[in-house]
């Protein structure tokens, strides 16, 4: 309560706010939205036209992703689960090999960015398992690098409404058991418009709009 107090009494009394959180921007007159990441034509070479039907997890592999669900769901889908990242808790990572079957594989693995991007960028589906406690009111670099490299992203609903991306929503695991992966097809650069936030010309009209301003 405490350190939500000074949060409000510190924005109201700023005299310009630079957000990544849209809902700040809109509760705030004198704001300006900056993605936390933007589009630019690095994000070609890595975009792939033929994309496997997989599902990819990937990224840091920590408490805020609901793994153990992930694994459990997954379990009871004719889907192929691929699930890459660096495991801190090896037990954790121990414990999900055990309880995996067939068509999942995991992998304990410190990706470099070439790995990194070539993995979203050849896959169709980007499953993002996070938490509600743990990742409410947060944008994901994984959500917004999905999209630029033309992914359909899996999500909880909140996380895709936060973030006003289209996607593959559910408010549990559980609901994608009902869900038939293969009606949904790639719906190339709908996200990066003449006119949005992320492409890198409109980030650098916005930073030189506010240089203007101070």
């Amino acid at each position: 309560m405490i350190k939500n107090h000074l949060y409000k009494k510190i924005l109201d009394n700023a005299s310009f706010i630079i957000t990544s959180n849209r809902r700040l921007n809109n509760q705030y007159k004198n704001s300006i939205f900056l993605p936390d990441y933007y589009y630019s034509d690095q994000y070609k070479k890595y975009d792939s036209n033929t994309k496997s039907d997989e599902v990819l997890c990937v990224g840091t592999m920590n408490d805020v992703k609901d793994i153990e669900g992930l694994v459990r769901v997954f379990s009871k889908m004719n889907v192929n689960l691929k699930i890459i990242g660096k495991f801190s808790d090896k037990l954790r990572y121990s414990t999900l090999l055990k309880n995996k079957i067939d068509n999942i594989e995991i992998i304990d693995k410190n990706l470099d960015y070439d790995e990194y991007y070539n993995l979203i960028g050849r896959t169709k589906f980007v499953v993002l398992p996070y938490k509600g406690d743990g990742y409410e009111n947060r944008t994901s670099g994984v959500l917004l690098e999905a999209m630029f490299l033309n992914c359909i992203p899996i999500a909880p609903k909140f996380l895709l409404e936060f973030n006003g991306v289209d996607g593959i929503g559910y408010n549990c695991l559980e609901e994608l058991l009902n869900i038939k992966l293969s009606n949904y097809s790639v719906k190339r650069d709908y996200f990066l418009g003449e006119n949005s936030p992320y492409l890198i010309s409109n980030v650098k009209e916005m930073i030189n709009k506010l240089l203007k301003e101070i």
